[in-house]
């Protein structure tokens, strides 16, 4: 119209359809890299970033195919649906009250049921470390990666992302006055990306033992309960088992181990002051 030319016919059609929908960003990847994980943002931009930083998926079978779904309210079934049979590990932009989060989180449990074989697993990263300036931005998963030399996440030899942020959150970088949004549950499964060998120290490895003992000699809450301020266990079994399971496959990277033990730690805290 700004050319004025004439409108093709197909175009005239498409618009006045009732119902449009738009593809994922990225979406060409998925068959030609059957076997990849996906990793699912908001923005484009963000997909060109993490996929530029974190490797692409023709250099290895372990790398994501970074997906982007455009916009907030593009999280959609109608779009995701493309997705069945996958593991998504989807990373929603930050928000002022962690609304994003949460209704992502909430379309997804949804979608989980028509899909088959699909699985979501949320990252609460930016939701625990944000500072609240950071989350009145709306910032996003680009906007910490592009301060950081892509280089640095990078070698010559590929072996797959470890999604290793340890570097983005330094320098005072971290607000820890900053209150994090309620992360209600988590959910783990295996990935076929590999993780860089981390050495986990003996006395940590006999920590994780003494922890295992002890979560297997209490009886077990039969109802919902709050950790902390920005934590509520919904089912206390799966959480104790996907968070060992979570340590485990961690290969002593601290940035998947520590979070995981650290709420383990909170948790045998909480049962021994109720004692």
């Amino acid at each position: 119209e700004r050319s004025n030319k004439s409108i093709p016919t197909w175009i005239e059609a498409y618009t006045k359809q009732d119902k449009i929908i738009t593809c994922l960003f990225g979406e060409h990847l998925l068959n030609k890299y059957p076997n990849n994980p996906i990793g699912l943002v908001e923005a484009p931009k963000t997909a060109v970033y993490c996929s530029l930083y974190f490797g692409l998926p023709s250099e290895s079978p372990n790398n994501f195919i970074w997906l982007a779904v455009y916009n907030k309210s593009s999280f959609s079934f109608d779009k995701i649906k493309v997705l069945e049979g996958r593991f998504v590990y989807v990373f929603p932009d930050l928000s002022k009250d962690g609304s994003t989060f949460r209704e992502w989180e909430a379309k997804a449990r949804e979608f989980e049921k028509e899909l088959t074989g699909t699985r979501f697993i949320f990252s609460d990263l930016l939701e625990r470390l944000a500072t609240t300036n950071e989350r009145l931005e709306g910032l996003d998963v680009a906007d910490y990666l592009i301060k950081q030399d892509w280089k640095a996440f990078r070698t010559s030899s590929i072996k797959g992302p470890d999604l290793d942020f340890s570097n983005v959150f330094q320098d005072g970088a971290i607000d820890t006055g900053a209150k994090a949004t309620p992360c209600v549950s988590y959910s783990y499964t295996p990935t076929r990306f590999v993780f860089q060998n981390y050495e986990i120290p003996p006395h940590i490895k006999q920590e994780i033992k003494e922890l295992e003992m002890f979560f297997n000699n209490i009886d077990p809450p039969q109802t919902s309960f709050k950790l902390n301020e920005w934590t509520q266990i919904i089912n206390y079994h799966s959480f104790i088992e996907k968070h060992f399971y979570a340590i485990k496959i961690s290969r002593g990277n601290p940035t998947i181990l520590e979070p995981h033990l650290n709420r383990l730690r909170q948790l045998k805290q909480l049962f021994a002051n109720n004692a």
